[in-house]
């Protein structure tokens, strides 16, 4: 009701006249496409004391390709988790221990996975299940996770998108 009577007010001060002529309507390309460029450079640009610079980065043709940055390459020694220090610990900090626990960590032969598993086994977890599909890299993985921190590491070469394979992994991992 309300509403109603504010249209009706706006109508007669004329706030909601139609416009006069409609513009008219144009057909317009979203986008716009041309020739692929296949040259190796790219263009940027910069700015240098207020003035706009542009530039090409020349892009070596046969070296593209991952880059792996500094300290990628470089291998962490686990720590093993020293119980004797779990009744020095805050209540809260208590908490954030593992003790007792199993763990599983999916990827877990290289990379995040691997650190993953490190940090499970320094936060003081009974056994950790490695998952990988590359079965060199995972049985490595375990072997010096286990001879660091004397944590019981297992591998398991099983691909997580293969659901029937994974249940079985994990009713073994269950039953250890």
């Amino acid at each position: 009701m309300l509403t109603r009577s504010i249209l009706r007010a706006a109508g007669r001060r004329g706030a909601f006249r139609p416009a006069a002529t409609a513009a008219p309507i144009q057909q317009r390309a979203t986008f716009t496409s041309g020739p692929r460029s296949n040259e190796p450079e790219i263009p940027v640009v910069h700015y240098e004391n207020g003035r706009r610079v542009e530039e090409n980065i020349e892009v070596p043709v046969g070296k593209s390709g991952p880059v792996a940055p500094p300290g990628a390459d470089e291998v962490t020694i686990a720590q093993p988790f020293n119980s004797d220090l779990l009744h020095h610990l805050t209540p809260t900090l208590a908490k954030f221990t593992l003790a007792g626990k199993v763990a599983v960590v999916t990827g877990g032969g290289r990379g995040l996975g691997l650190n993953m598993a490190q940090a499970l086994a320094e936060v003081g977890c009974r056994g950790i299940a490695i998952m990988d599909v590359q079965q060199d890299l995972g049985e490595k993985s375990a072997r010096e996770l286990s001879e660091q921190t004397g944590v019981d590491v297992r591998f398991y070469r099983v691909d997580v998108r293969d659901g029937q394979g994974m249940n079985q992994t994990v009713q073994d991992v269950f039953d250890h």
